[in-house]
This record gives structure tokens, sequence and C-alpha cells, in this order.
């Protein structure tokens, strides 16, 4: 699925201006994410914009999740297993990607239950959605709590796959045709020309 892939230790050995610019194409222009995470038969899934490159050396990447009050089941497994799996898709599949914010049952894997496909990959914790142009599995570090209740999470990346329609050229940037959904607010996507526009998700539209 993927034609690129570089694990943790490969990561490291990469030119730091070439591994710097890579992971910072990588981590978007506020792209919204897919966040995988949990265990065999208990996978879980949400949206996820608020992602940042932290770090080349090592390769680090936060993600801000909104306050918990014990329903946040994507921070409760990266907490607890220590993977979550960030994927990137395209605009024709930003709705399912919208509605995998659901607020869904604990064990509930959002992505697919609103639709979506994916491959299992060896070596990749999660199972990939089919459409992803390229996924990064982190493995938790850290957390802070921000005064609003938001918790801030670090983790290093343990590796990043990048599927055909992606180039990375030769100084680490990534280049496509047909892009990522970038998010603008919480219901508004594009890929910088075209924009979609779809309301909250209702949990009982999926009957859970």
């Amino acid at each position: 699925m993927f034609k690129t892939n570089f694990d943790k230790k490969q990561l490291a050995t990469l030119e730091k201006r070439y591994r710097t610019s890579l992971i910072n194409s990588a981590s978007g222009i506020r792209t919204a994410f897919l966040g995988i995470s949990g265990t065999e038969g208990h996978w879980n899934s949400g949206t996820f914009s608020n992602v940042t490159h932290v770090g080349s050396h090592p390769a680090q990447i936060s993600v801000l999740f909104r306050p918990d009050q014990g329903e946040r089941h994507t921070l409760f497994n990266y907490r607890s297993t220590k993977r979550l799996t960030l994927a990137t898709i395209p605009l024709h599949q930003a709705e399912i990607l919208h509605n995998s914010s659901v607020n869904a049952p604990y064990g509930t894997f959002e992505w697919t239950a609103v639709g979506g496909s994916v491959h299992t990959l060896e070596q990749w914790t999660h199972p990939i959605p089919t459409s992803t142009l390229w996924a990064m599995e982190l493995e938790f570090l850290e957390e802070f709590k921000l005064n609003n209740g938001c918790v801030y999470t670090v983790g290093a990346i343990k590796q990043i796959g990048f599927a055909k329609e992606v180039t990375v050229g030769d100084s680490g940037q990534l280049s496509w045709q047909n892009g990522p959904s970038l998010a603008l607010g919480l219901n508004q996507y594009t890929t910088g020309n075209e924009f979609e526009f779809f309301p909250y998700p209702n949990a009982a539209k999926f009957k859970f």
C-alpha cells in the first residue's frame, strides 16, 4: 500500500535538513487526520486537526485533545497502549472522516462504522484506511494539561508511510495531485481549491 516507508531507525539516519522538511511536510497545513488507536478487535478512531511537528531528531509530533471528560476513547487508548496512528484522507472521503468524530460507544471503530474501509499492513499496529495518502504511527512520550482542560500530547514517530499518489522530493518535501483534506473550523474541509461542508455528526444517525 505504501510506496515509501521509513521506520524510527531510518528516520534517525536521514540527513538533518531532509528529515526536518519531511516531518514538517507530513504534519500538514492544518491537515485533518484520522487518529486510530486501540487493540485488535477494539479499534477506535476520531478526527484531529491540531497536529504539529515538534522536533525532527528524534522525529516527534504533538496531538491536541479536547478536555478529558472520561469519554475520550482515542486519548485513553493512546495513553494505555502507547500507540496512535494518524492517517491523511483525500477530500472525496472527507464526509467519512468528518463522521468519524461521532460520539460512539467504546470499542466502536468509527471509521468503518460510518462507511470507511481499511487494509491491515504487516508491522503497523493499527489498520490503515485504504484511501490513506500517508500515515504516521506515534509512540506516546508525554502529555500536558493546558489551563483550558485540553490535553497536549507528544509522540515519537515510530514509522511513516507514503502512498504512490504522494511524491517525496529530493529535499524531503511532499507533493501530490489530489491532496489530503484540510480542516477549516469544525465542519468544513478543503484541498485549497475545493470545499466540502458537513453538519455535526449525530450518533442517532448511525444508531449508536
